[in-house]
């Protein structure tokens, strides 16, 4: 029996679950709707428009909860998990290389960590590691390549979960955040969903892609204080494209990220041709937004509602 669980990480311990729809995903709210789900390339700059800026926003801002805490899962599930080695082999295989108590590779072949009546977890691909020093709290180049873990649970009706990524990353690690920043990102993280009964089933699909992207955090007594956010970030279908993020002003969370409105912070998105969204936090109720030169002002309610206005069709009906 293996003493770590992917029903009890994803669902409990950090919460990726729950973060799977957008309402838990942003920092002041959010919600989804219907629409096909594809995969169509994020290497273009997104044009900035009144439908999509609110969407824009939403996932922007959930990479600063979403990123370091889908890092810190992969890492530590994998490294535990490749010291426990597979319950199905030798189908399924796992490779752990480690320097002392700590992991230098680890490779995972159609490993089965999770086997029960009711939910079978499945490990795919590797995560190498490059330490700068040998200090235990030593920053490390990540590299992820096909990193997949795969859970389908059938308890209550069907819920099939997929957590996925690839690239190379700079981690600074911490004692209380877990992760306080993420320098020169280059790559992706995927998270889906299906669930439902029966043939009646839906998938919820939520895609980034990094490039030279930097996530500075500074802890504070709730969690991520101060937040940055810089470089390029792209976006799955229905968006289908990147913008360009820019600090100018750390984001102050009070509470920590996706608990309320920033109280200060200057932020901004650019997008092709010319547009733009900036967000102007004078405190957590005095939010300015200036799309495309044009600005608004909202306290935080607002600016929740102007979030919700237009629903992130990241969901789609299928049958199976």
């Amino acid at each position: 029996m293996h003493s770590f669980s992917f029903r009890t990480a994803v669902r409990h311990g950090l919460a990726v679950s729950a973060l799977l729809t957008l309402g838990a995903l942003t920092a002041c709210g959010g919600s989804s709707s219907h629409s096909s789900v594809t995969e169509g390339s994020e290497d273009r700059l997104l044009v900035l428009t009144d439908d999509n800026a609110p969407a824009v926003v939403q996932m922007s801002s959930a990479t600063a909860d979403m990123a370091p805490e889908l890092l810190f899962l992969f890492i530590m599930y994998g490294f535990e998990n490749g010291n426990l080695g597979c319950l199905n082999e030798p189908e399924g295989s796992s490779d752990l290389e480690t320097d002392g108590n700590r992991p230098l590779r680890v490779a995972f072949n159609d490993c089965q960590v999770e086997d029960y009546s009711d939910l079978d977890s499945r490990l795919n691909g590797s995560l190498e590691f490059v330490f700068d020093t040998p200090s235990p709290d030593s920053p490390f180049l990540l590299t992820m390549t096909g990193y997949e873990m795969k859970s389908i649970d059938t308890l209550n009706g069907y819920h099939e979960e997929t957590l996925r990524g690839n690239g190379q990353v700079k981690v600074t690690p911490s004692a209380n955040i877990l992760i306080s920043s993420l320098n020169d990102f280059n790559g992706e993280l995927f998270i889906s969903r299906v669930e439902g009964v029966g043939d009646d089933r839906e998938e919820s699909v939520f895609r980034w892609t990094f490039r030279d992207y930097q996530l500075g955090a500074t802890e504070g007594t709730l969690g991520p204080e101060y937040v940055t956010l810089d470089g390029h970030l792209g976006f799955g279908a229905p968006l289908n494209g990147e913008v360009a993020l820019t600090t100018h002003v750390p984001l102050h969370y009070e509470n920590g990220p996706g608990d309320g409105c920033p109280s200060a912070g200057d932020i901004t998105a650019n997008g092709g041709e010319g547009t733009s969204v900036n967000l102007l936090f004078a405190s957590d109720d005095e939010i300015l937004v200036t799309l495309n030169g044009v600005t608004e002002t909202f306290n935080c309610q607002d600016f929740q509602n102007w979030l919700n206005a237009t629903p992130v069709p990241f969901s789609a009906r299928i049958g199976r």
